[in-house]
Formats: structure tokens, sequence, C-alpha cells
């Protein structure tokens, strides 16, 4: 989990929210969606969400990847993983921050 882009407060936020770990999810299918949209979706995703709730971005290998990643943390946001899937594609795992 990446925690270094947040403020200690939006941590707590998070980990308040899932001492019981409930962290409801949402996905967004974003293959083969070009720049800077891929990005623009999942943020205006992130915004409908309460915080410590959990977005699974499905994300093109490349500059998708690249570049949502980067914007997604400087929002303040906490990637709690990216993994490669099979397809070469990418799955990233948000957690939505109260920033």
């Amino acid at each position: 989990m990446t925690l270094k882009h947040i403020s200690n407060q939006a941590q707590e936020e998070v980990f308040q929210r899932n001492i019981f770990n409930i962290m409801p999810k949402e996905t967004l299918n974003l293959k083969n969606t070009p720049c800077p949209i891929n990005f623009v979706r999942t943020k205006l995703k992130l915004d409908e969400m309460q915080a410590g709730n959990q977005l699974s971005v499905s994300l093109d290998d490349g500059e998708a990847i690249t570049s949502v990643t980067t914007s997604i943390q400087e929002e303040g946001h906490i990637i709690k993983s990216k993994t490669q899937q099979e397809d070469g594609s990418w799955l990233l795992e948000i957690i939505k921050t109260a920033s």
C-alpha cells in the first residue's frame, strides 16, 4: 500500500472506516480508453465515492497505467495495488481518501 503521498489524517480516516474490513468496491473498465480520458473518468468515479471505498480500474499498459497511477497519487488517494493481468493490461486498486 502506498501511503507516503497522503496526510496522516487521510490515512486515519481510511483505516477507521476499514476497522471491520468493510470496504465497498466499485469497478471501471477503461481498457482502450485514451489518455487523459481514462484519468478523467477515474477521477469522476472517485468524486462520487465516500472516503475508504475502493475502486478497481482496468487500464492498458504503457502511458495509461503510468499517467493514471501518478495522477491518482497526486490527488492524494491510496494505490492499494497495481497488478499486470495475463492480457498485458493492468488492474489498479485505489482507496478513496477524503482529499
